[in-house]
């Protein structure tokens, strides 16, 4: 089981990642520079609400079966 820091570290990250693979697209893609940030700003907050929301689910693990 991850602790919960371990678990916000590991979100921080992959929220970071994923902006910057947004902001490339945003800019391959050809928008201007605050269409650049608008799309790794909104990536980057919606991931990580996104996984604040899922830490309880995270948290309680596989089902036990009997």
């Amino acid at each position: 089981m991850m602790s919960k820091t371990c678990y916000i570290i590991v979100s921080f990250v992959i929220a970071v990642l994923l902006a910057i693979i947004a902001g490339l697209l945003a800019a391959l893609l050809g928008l201007p520079a605050w269409g650049i940030v608008t799309a790794s700003g909104a990536t980057f907050i919606a991931f990580l609400t996104l996984a604040i929301m899922a830490y309880p689910f995270f948290q309680l693990g596989p089902p036990s079966v009997p």
